[in-house]
C-alpha cells in the first residue's frame, strides 16, 4: 500500500514474480519427466506463471527446451501447449517444436519438454 492508501500493483507483481522464482528449479537440478530425467541448464525466459529453460536429457546429453508452469497458478496454459504440440505432431506440422516429454514436480511446477527451436 502506498502513502496515500492506494494499493500498489507494481509491488504485488514483483511479489508474484519472486514467488514464481522461488518455485523454479536451479541450474544443474534434475527434473524427472514421464520418460527421462533432465538437467536444468540456462533460463531462456521467464514470465508471470513460469519460465522456459534449456535442459539436457540425462541419458544422451541432447538439448531441449522445457516450459515450466508454477503449480500454484490458476493458469491452464501449459495444458493447452501440450495439446497443441501433440496435435502438431499428429499432423506432421514442420514449423512446430516436437513434443518430447512432460512431468510434474509436486508442489512446485509442471513442465513440457520440446525440441529446441532453431
Amino acid at each position: 500500500m502506498s502513502d496515500d492508501g492506494q494499493v500498489s500493483l507494481e509491488s504485488s507483481c514483483e511479489r508474484e514474480l519472486s514467488d514464481v522464482e522461488r518455485l523454479l528449479p536451479s541450474r544443474n537440478q534434475l527434473i524427472k519427466g514421464k520418460e527421462s530425467s533432465y538437467a536444468v541448464a540456462r533460463k531462456i525466459s521467464q514470465g508471470r506463471y513460469g519460465a522456459v529453460f534449456e535442459v539436457l536429457r540425462q541419458n544422451d546429453g541432447r538439448r531441449f527446451a522445457a516450459k515450466l508452469e508454477v503449480c500454484e497458478t490458476h493458469s491452464h496454459g501449459l495444458h493447452l501447449d501440450y495439446t497443441v504440440l501433440c496435435q502438431a505432431m499428429k499432423a506432421n506440422a514442420v514449423h512446430f517444436p516436437r513434443f518430447i516429454d512432460r512431468g510434474k514436480i509436486e508442489g512446485h511446477f509442471r513442465f513440457v519438454v520440446m525440441t529446441m527451436p532453431g
